[in-house]
């Protein structure tokens, strides 16, 4: 199998270390989008300390910083890279470069690396992703588009609220206790991670918010979903249903309450909790608020026990949850009509730099004494040709990272409206005084039926949502071909 230079799109992180240096995770072992997986501990970083500089969207006419330190951490799961900026006035680019990291707008860095060992992830698709177990790390950029949506400056200011972020794992074993004592399992974290001196990677797994600018804080954590036990992190169940309950009325910004409603919805369906007992709704509004509108709605009706009351209660929980995740699609389509609007911009660029590499060598045949002018040009539009090529690349990644969004929204709401459907099937059967939940012999029930309400409740080519009646396939349609295009 040929070896070719490969640019990571694994998740990257940066934080500030000293006044002029800047610490960036540069590398995971997670399954990264272009479908490969890079072992941290297996690249080799001798050389790119030696001799190489830092980049800036991998443009080797741009170096902006040195890298000083490369070391793993989180048991070697994670490359950390120091890069130390050179002094102000030394390069205008490079002040500007380290502004703009320093100020959040450049947000994300990609490495780009040479395999050295590596074997199909799938041996019966040896063409398909690979494991890289050894590699050479060649050069590191600061990119304006990252390569994933998980590729983010996790600390630029003290105190600021883009520093808080949703940290929780959500591939943590379930544990069938309805039990929880929340400063005991914050105790337990700590210790696993660490004591005094935690490893923050290892703590913010457990917990559904931090503030990435003081992460050696324990303040810094808050609503913990996990405690420690036999050594490992599990989820209980009482964990989940006190998350729940206590969200909205946390003091963090509301898109990472979001992102910490998506993590319990997570877990609840992986837990097979029907229902969130005393959790608060997506849209901020409390259990108890929606339980007075709950009822209020019923409570002139006859024969409503507190049974039915608590399923329709539900129902206006479901609603709700589902109303906040339909939003969110229809902020992800948004997105992706952008970026879908950058790869075709990009992919123009690349055309015109095409053409006028063509016309340069014509030029340098058809006139041999000006031959070196014009392969002067030719190179300069091949310059052209690469960096438009990179920046529609890095649009259909952006473009992939959209829909799967979207997607886990559209499937969100599905969720949300199936189970205020079986709320309130259950509520009407026990107001009519039988066992019977009507609704069961319709169609309504079967799982094609409830595809058909996922698909019109994200905005299907028959929905006049929010989402404009495009549907999730059609925009699929339309990356495939940006694909072929570029």
């Amino acid at each position: 199998m040929e070896r070719k230079k490969i640019r990571a799109v694994t998740p990257v992180e940066t934080k500030e270390s000293a006044e002029n240096r800047t610490k960036v995770i540069a590398s995971t072992n997670e399954l990264a989008r272009d479908g490969h997986v890079l072992e941290p501990s297996g690249l080799k970083t001798a050389n790119f300390l030696r001799t190489a500089a830092i980049l800036f969207d991998h443009d080797s006419q741009i170096p902006v910083a040195r890298p000083v330190a490369c070391s793993l951490i989180d048991g070697g799961d994670r490359l950390e890279v120091e890069v130390e900026w050179p002094p102000a006035g030394v390069s205008a680019r490079a002040d500007e470069i380290k502004g703009l990291v320093k100020a959040g707008v450049i947000r994300a860095a990609s490495i780009g690396f040479m395999p050295m060992e590596f074997e199909p992830l799938d041996p019966k698709e040896p063409w398909g992703g690979l494991h890289i177990t050894e590699a050479d790390l060649l050069e590191m950029s600061f990119v304006g588009v990252p390569a994933d949506t998980g590729a983010i400056v996790t600390q630029r200011a003290d105190g600021g609220g883009d520093s808080w972020k949703c940290g929780a794992s959500r591939t943590l074993p379930i544990q069938d206790s309805d039990s929880w004592d929340g400063p005991a399992a914050e105790a337990s974290v700590f210790a696993w991670a660490g004591g005094d001196d935690f490893d923050a990677g290892k703590a913010r797994k457990a917990f559904l918010a931090y503030n990435s600018a003081k992460p050696k804080l324990r303040g810094s954590y808050k609503l913990p979903i996990a405690h420690v036990v036999d050594g490992r992190l599990q989820v209980p169940k009482g964990a989940i249903r006190a998350a729940a309950s206590r969200l909205s009325g946390t003091d963090i910004p509301e898109s990472v309450k979001a992102e910490a409603q998506k993590v319990i919805d997570h877990y609840e369906e992986k837990a097979g909790m029907g229902k969130h007992k005393n959790g608060d709704g997506d849209d901020g509004r409390s259990a108890a608020s929606a339980a007075a509108v709950g009822t209020a709605a019923v409570a002139r009706a006859p024969r409503v026990t507190k049974e039915v009351q608590g399923h329709l209660e539900n129902a206006l929980q479901h609603c709700a949850r589902g109303a906040v995740h339909h939003k969110a699609v229809s902020n992800h389509l948004d997105a992706i009509d952008a970026h879908a609007e950058d790869a075709r911009s990009a992919h123009e660029k690349a055309r015109a730099a095409h053409e006028e590499l063509g016309e340069a060598l014509e030029s340098a045949r058809s006139e041999p004494e000006k031959a070196s002018e014009h392969l002067e040009r030719a190179i300069k539009a091949h310059g052209q040709v690469e960096r438009a090529h990179r920046a529609v690349r890095a649009a259909h990644n952006e473009l992939e990272g959209g829909l799967e969004d979207a997607a886990g929204s559209h499937e969100s709401v599905g969720r949300c409206m199936r189970g205020a459907h079986e709320s309130i099937k259950r509520a009407v059967g026990k107001s009519e005084g039988g066992d019977h939940i009507p609704g069961d012999e319709d169609n309504a029930t079967t799982p094609d039926a409830d595809s058909d309400m996922v698909q019109t409740s994200g905005g299907t080519a028959t929905s006049t949502g929010s989402s404009g009646g495009r549907s999730m396939e059609a925009r699929r349609r339309r990356v495939r071909l940006l694909k072929l295009a570029g």
